[in-house]
């Protein structure tokens, strides 16, 4: 089985570390990127063989061939971000930190159980 990814956020640590690791995972997929600029969106998704570009979260969440999202975005809006993510039915990813509170943190477990979906943070400093 391919899991399809979509990566919102496209700064250093997602062009650096998350598509790597993606395009050498035996089943992982990057479908499609998303970046408020329409240019930056464009540039990274050719770049890096993503399917599709994006300038909204909503629009990426519909693509049902994005079954997960990785939240590359500033720490402050993994929540808003993984919860709308969770509600259209995808898996979440969250670089760490997952959240810039305790309850914002919280907020996104919750969202992700009652969305049935799975919940995953990177840590890859031990």
């Amino acid at each position: 089985m391919t899991v399809g990814w979509g990566v919102i956020g496209l700064g250093e640590y997602a062009d650096r570390h998350l598509m790597p690791a993606i395009m050498q995972s035996s089943n992982g997929k990057l479908v499609a990127v998303c970046h408020y600029r329409k240019d930056k969106a464009e540039f990274f998704a050719s770049r890096n063989a993503a399917e599709r570009s994006y300038v909204s979260l909503q629009e990426m969440v519909s693509d049902p061939d994005v079954d997960v999202i990785a939240l590359c975005t500033p720490v402050n809006q993994h929540a808003e971000q993984g919860i709308q993510a969770a509600q259209a039915g995808k898996h979440v990813w969250a670089e760490i930190p997952m959240e810039a509170t305790v309850a914002a943190a919280e907020a996104l477990v919750e969202g992700c159980r009652k969305a049935g979906v799975k919940l995953g943070v990177g840590f890859e400093h031990r």
